[in-house]
């Protein structure tokens, strides 16, 4: 899926298109969201919601898994996840999901024999400085519909 088609199909959806979620970068096994900073999401104190920011972590390991070639025809169910907050973020933040081949395919095996197949998704959360604000795991469920 190409990078306008996945910002364009995610903003169909009203939560993520309220939150002004934006894609900056997405290839096979990779994903960058962006998530900026506006009156939206921002706390009595001008930084982001930890939510917010917990939000758009969970959201690119969703969709690195979910447009993956080799996987998007299936579905994508989160799991469970953890956040561990480094940071308070005092501008934009971008999300980078990434999942690497040997995932993909043990994904693609468990499917094949068992019908799902499951993945932990690393997403770091940086601000706009490059500054590290979060560190999530994001377990994730692919299966045939």
């Amino acid at each position: 899926m190409s990078h306008s088609a996945l910002d364009d199909a995610l903003h169909q959806v009203p939560f993520i298109e309220h939150m002004g979620v934006r894609v900056e970068e997405a290839k096979p096994g990779s994903v960058v969201l962006r998530l900026p900073k506006n009156g939206y999401n921002c706390a009595t104190d001008d930084t982001l919601y930890s939510a917010a920011v917990f939000a758009v972590a969970e959201l690119s390991a969703l969709v690195v898994v979910g447009t993956h070639p080799r996987l998007h025809a299936w579905t994508t169910e989160l799991l469970t996840s953890s956040i561990r907050y480094q940071a308070r973020a005092s501008s934009d933040v971008t999300a980078h999901a990434e999942l690497q081949p040997e995932q993909i395919q043990a994904i693609v095996e468990e499917v094949h024999h068992g019908g799902k197949g499951e993945a932990e998704v690393s997403v770091s959360v940086l601000d706009g400085y490059g500054n590290d604000i979060a560190v999530v795991s994001v377990w994730v469920r692919a299966s045939k519909a």
